[in-house]
């Protein structure tokens, strides 16, 4: 009995060996075109950052071209931001100018406007003024019409006497 265990671990033994055998050439097939789909991705990953480098050259340069006329333009920019504030501070110093003329101009009218309310009050009572002096002359004419009356009704009543 002991001879066919050992006949059967033998057989074993040999079948796992040739197992073995078979598999360490299927790894090592598999490795084989492993290693070779590397090396067909590796040439066509070069091929492809050959043509993006071939592609993408010119607008590399096109790109420097407009970063270095956008860095012109930025300092142009900047150039006139600053001289925009500069303006906007003289603006600002001539604003105050005019706001402190127009406040001269205000203390200047207020006065001028008191002058010319008296001046009015004064032409009203001249007017009222003339007002009762053309009345008093107005009552002198009737007084002196009457008188004149009077005194052609007394010449009247000497030329009858006479």
């Amino acid at each position: 009995q002991a001879a066919g265990v050992d006949e059967r671990i033998a057989a074993l033994e040999s079948e796992s060996a040739e197992h073995e055998a078979n598999m360490a050439e299927i790894l090592e097939d598999d490795v084989s075109r492993l290693n070779a789909l590397k090396r067909v991705l590796q040439e066509r990953e070069d091929e492809v950052k050959q043509k993006i480098t071939e592609k993408t050259s010119d607008l590399v340069e096109e790109k420097g071209g407009h970063e270095a006329t956008k860095a012109t333009l930025v300092e142009e920019l900047e150039a006139i931001q600053e001289t925009l504030r500069k303006k906007e501070e003289e603006l600002a110093g001539v604003q105050g100018d005019i706001d402190a003329l127009d406040e001269k101009i205000d203390k200047v009218e207020a006065k001028f406007a008191k002058q010319l309310d008296k001046l009015g009050a004064e032409r009203e009572d001249i007017e009222a003024e003339e007002q009762k002096l053309e009345a008093q002359r107005s009552q002198l004419g009737e007084e002196q019409r009457a008188i004149e009356a009077k005194v052609k009704e007394e010449s009247g009543r000497k030329a009858q006497f006479l």
